[in-house]
């Protein structure tokens, strides 16, 4: 997806930072390499969405939060149902003083049995039949990463929150990391 203002040498590494509207979304496309490369380029949101008919599995992310249950959604129509979907939540390691780990009444199985519970029960509707739900463990970004490599994903989407300022610079942004170490597109929804 190279444009005029592609630099030299961008190996279709894009990033859409022309902010389109697509929906209620602005759409940033990315891939790796173009954060940690700096080469750039922009996409109109028309290609973004040409680009989303050709996968066949894309990874949503999922925390719960309604910015990422409309991630899903919006993967569901821009495929039309002709992808495999993969959802992911990911659930951070305990540390080994939390009270649930010292009493040795929490274990990771329960943990996972429980959040994928939950998530099959939002997920409930006819819409969400054909997802393939997952739960793991670990750091956020680097799971989100691994998870869709090990799924040979076409694609990622998710929402970002848009945490700035302190914030951002104490809990980092999920988002950049998974654009930073994915092997795929991703496609990052900003309302």
């Amino acid at each position: 997806m190279h444009t005029p203002k592609c630099r030299e040498g961008c190996a279709n590494r894009a990033v859409c930072r022309d902010g389109s509207d697509v929906g209620r979304y602005k759409v940033r496309m990315a891939a790796r390499g173009a954060a940690t490369s700096g080469k750039r380029a922009s996409a109109s949101a028309g290609d973004a969405i040409m680009k989303l008919r050709a996968v066949h599995k894309v990874v949503v992310p999922v925390d719960f939060s309604d910015e990422s249950f409309e991630a899903l959604d919006t993967a569901i129509d821009w495929t039309n149902g002709e992808a495999t979907i993969y959802v992911v939540h990911v659930l951070q390691e305990l540390s080994p003083i939390e009270p649930g780990e010292l009493w040795l009444n929490v274990d990771p199985e329960t943990r996972r049995r429980h959040a994928l519970d939950t998530l099959k029960a939002r997920l409930a509707a006819p819409r969400y039949e054909r997802l393939q739900l997952d739960v793991v463990f670990g750091d956020p970004g680097h799971e989100i990463a691994e998870y869709a490599q090990q799924r040979e994903a076409d694609l990622i989407i998710m929402p970002s929150h848009g945490r700035k300022g302190l914030t951002r610079l104490l809990i980092g942004s999920v988002a950049e990391r998974v654009v930073r170490l994915a092997h795929c597109p991703v496609l990052v929804l900003r309302k």
